[in-house]
């Protein structure tokens, strides 16, 4: 399935081009098409996955929409994007968490050394990204011998009709047209890409109300 899923995807252009330009309003965006239900299910679930002594890696981090969540719960993040617009907006809204850093990084070549981080995080961004696996196995490298790897990814899997078009319809209102590479993410494929990237998959599932999240913890194999 996941070569299937990268076939599909068009690599001809930046990941960051379609994102950059919510910078300033993708909260808000955000929580309109999720709803405050999903975002208050998907925090309590990213809270549960972080130890106080965790050194980070968020990958995609935006305008730190995520990484404000997790940033007390942990010793220290280190929250990387390749938009210069979206760090520009998480220095604003990161700037109070001492134990925060960011940086402009490539999720396809990060220029950090091999086995820093006790975890990886992915918030959002592994369903638009047009090489998944490739990204995935970046990530690996990053951590630590059994380091986790953490992503929660926004999915209209699991609802009815009804409600699939309803999301559908706040999306496209805030967001415009679906880039053509994305795919919708489940529990089933989310895992076989984990587990194509070399990771050991301990749990997956779907959390959420008018829209869901699809939530994997995965080790380092």
């Amino acid at each position: 399935m996941a070569k299937n899923l990268n076939k599909l995807m068009d690599l001809s252009a930046n990941d960051y081009d379609y994102w950059s330009r919510f910078a300033k309003t993708y909260d808000d965006d955000n929580i309109h098409i999720i709803g405050s239900e999903t975002n208050d299910a998907v925090r309590e679930w990213l809270v549960a996955q972080f130890d106080d002594d965790d050194m980070v890696l968020e990958i995609g981090c935006g305008n730190g929409f995520t990484s404000r969540m997790i940033a007390k719960c942990v010793d220290s993040l280190v929250a990387s994007d390749m938009s210069s617009q979206m760090l520009k907006e998480a220095r604003k809204k990161l700037k109070r968490f001492k134990n925060v850093s960011l940086r402009m990084e490539d999720c396809y070549s990060l220029s950090l050394d091999s086995k820093s981080f006790d975890c990886v995080l992915f918030a959002n961004v592994i369903h638009i990204v047009r090489d998944p696996v490739r990204v995935l196995i970046e990530a690996r490298r990053l951590l630590k011998k059994s380091g986790r790897l953490i992503v929660v990814d926004y999915t209209s899997h699991g609802l009815t009709a009804k409600a699939k078009k309803a999301m559908m319809k706040r999306y496209m209102d805030r967001w415009g047209p679906i880039p053509i590479h994305s795919f919708a993410v489940t529990p089933e494929n989310l895992k076989e890409l984990a587990e194509s990237a070399g990771f050991e998959v301990e749990e997956s599932i779907l959390v959420g109300d008018i829209a869901k999240a699809v939530c994997l913890r995965g080790r380092k194999a």
